[in-house]
């Protein structure tokens, strides 16, 4: 079966709804409001829903890819905002194609890191991610990249 990682598209709304993210989470991140589209021709914010597709067109999984300036910094840092495997296909390996596909993707745009945040208790997301070499950052370390987390998050860094 080939894989392939794609935009979403208004044509998968349905079969993203109904089996990966709740519409709340859906229309907060992929809705555009003027100042998102301004700060989007700026190149300084963007939002990126990427689908893990097979050949059937069955959307398997999603990742969203925030792009935005940091105001500390002053440099573009990427975050992933959420990933999602649907039911029938947890526990086959598909995260971990998601993420990696995703990375080979972040790469292709000359993305040199990416943080995330985890719930601390969340194990398959953790073991996820630390198979893919995310770093758990120390806590002194957030302030400088002025995180908002919950003390049950984790934030996590990527660099290629």
């Amino acid at each position: 079966m080939k894989l392939k990682l794609i935009k979403y598209h208004e044509s998968y709304r349905d079969q993203v709804f109904s089996e990966l993210v709740p519409q709340k989470y859906f229309i907060k991140y992929t809705t555009k409001s003027l100042f998102y589209k301004i700060l989007k021709s700026l190149k300084i914010y963007s939002n990126y829903f990427l689908l893990l597709s097979n050949d059937n067109n069955d959307i398997m999984g999603c990742i969203l890819l925030r792009k935005k300036l940091s105001p500390i910094k002053m440099k573009i840092e990427w975050f992933i905002y959420g990933v999602a495997i649907s039911t029938k296909y947890r526990g086959q390996g598909y995260g971990n194609i998601l993420i990696n596909e995703t990375i080979n993707w972040c790469r292709e745009k000359k993305v040199k890191e990416i943080f995330l945040l985890v719930e601390k208790d969340n194990n398959p997301a953790l073991n996820l991610y630390k198979k893919n070499e995310f770093k758990t950052l120390p806590l002194d370390g957030l302030k400088a990249l002025r995180i908002k987390r919950k003390k049950s998050n984790i934030v996590m860094l990527k660099q290629f």
